[in-house]
């Protein structure tokens, strides 16, 4: 091979590597962003980070999903108007109030509340007024450890119940189909997991 062929095919192979660079730098086009953008996710499908912990529970015939993360609670579900997922005002341990036995269903009280569901079920509360809606509770926040919660007869009654107690409650509230995060309380009491509030407790968490 004669040295004017060698520098010719160094030269050509060079031009060839160049072109190729330039290729892979040019800016995506609209078709490839199009490609990359992520499918959304559908709130009620598993979570998609392997940090976060799921429980499903019964919502008058529905599940609902509570998912935790080592800082946040949300609830996920589609309950009629399509699938959604809410953000809670809660750090973890969080729990979904259940009932424990059989609910008094001999008609509606002064709030006019009526209970729904079924033991092992979502503890609820059906109002009518000011328009139809349901309302369910989450239980999260550990009780701070240098707080003089931890201090109190009430505290110590049931320090050692697992799962653990924590101090505040936040309702859900479900109307025509969606959710929406209601009130919160921590007003420095306890709320366990296997308690479920009584029904005013319900009622001042969904009403203004």
């Amino acid at each position: 091979m004669s040295r004017c062929t060698w520098l010719f095919m160094v030269a050509l192979l060079h031009a060839c590597g160049d072109e190729t660079t330039k290729r892979d730098e040019r800016p995506p086009t609209a078709a490839s962003d199009a490609l990359a953008q992520a499918v959304p996710r559908n709130p009620i499908e598993p979570p998609l980070a392997s940090n976060v912990a799921t429980t499903t529970y019964e919502l008058d015939g529905r599940p609902i999903r509570l998912e935790t993360s080592a800082e946040s609670c949300w609830i996920a579900a589609d309950l009629g108007a399509g699938a959604m997922r809410v953000a809670l005002d809660l750090t973890p341990p969080c729990y979904v109030l259940r009932w424990q036995a059989e609910v008094d269903r001999a008609g509606p009280d002064v709030s006019d509340g009526m209970p729904v569901g079924q033991p092992g079920s979502v503890a609820a509360w059906r109002y009518r007024k000011p328009a139809p809606f349901t309302v369910f509770a989450v239980v999260g926040d550990p009780v701070p450890e240098d707080s003089d919660l931890r201090k109190s007869l009430t505290y110590k009654q049931v320090a050692d119940r697992q799962p653990p107690c924590v101090c505040s409650i936040q309702a859900v509230l479900v109307k025509q189909g969606q959710l929406s995060a209601g009130k919160k309380s921590s007003h420095g009491g306890i709320a366990c997991p296997d308690t479920v509030e009584p029904q005013p407790t319900y009622w001042i968490l969904s009403h203004d």
